[in-house]
């Protein structure tokens, strides 16, 4: 059950809504459970949120919300491709960091690139949270 409390705050702290899943992934590490395993719910959790935020954006901008979206000029989204996919490897950042895959649906980053350098950074996130962890 700690686990699945574990993916779902993870999951949502990554999204628009508020919320820090650093004490359950705590509590998860507290509780004993095999840490390779804690890092891997939370990172997926936190990753698949990201990528929900990344979809979202890309049928926002394309009307398919129910709402249209100005769209962004086509020298913006030719910046973007171009330099802006690194900000998600600061998708990790609390506050703004959420907005980063937001962005990258905005401009229709693909999929895999997307969730590639998502994962990394989330996965950074946790690996360092939990060296903090085992180093106290």
């Amino acid at each position: 059950m700690l686990l699945l409390s574990l993916f779902f705050s993870a999951l949502i702290s990554a999204s628009i809504f508020p919320f820090a899943s650093e004490v359950v992934f705590i509590a998860a590490l507290d509780d004993e459970l095999s840490p390779v395993v804690v890092l891997i719910v939370a990172t997926s959790g936190n990753t698949l949120g990201a990528m929900l935020t990344w979809l979202l954006a890309g049928l926002a901008r394309d009307g398919k919300l129910g709402f249209k979206l100005k769209p962004s000029s086509p020298r913006a989204s030719e910046f973007y491709n171009r330099f802006g996919k690194w900000t998600l490897l600061l998708s990790w950042l609390p506050i703004i960091g959420d907005a980063f895959p937001g962005l990258a649906g905005w401009f229709k980053l693909s999929f895999w690139q997307t969730i590639s350098l998502v994962a990394v950074a989330k996965l950074g996130r946790y690996l360092a949270l939990m060296a903090v962890y085992f180093a106290w």
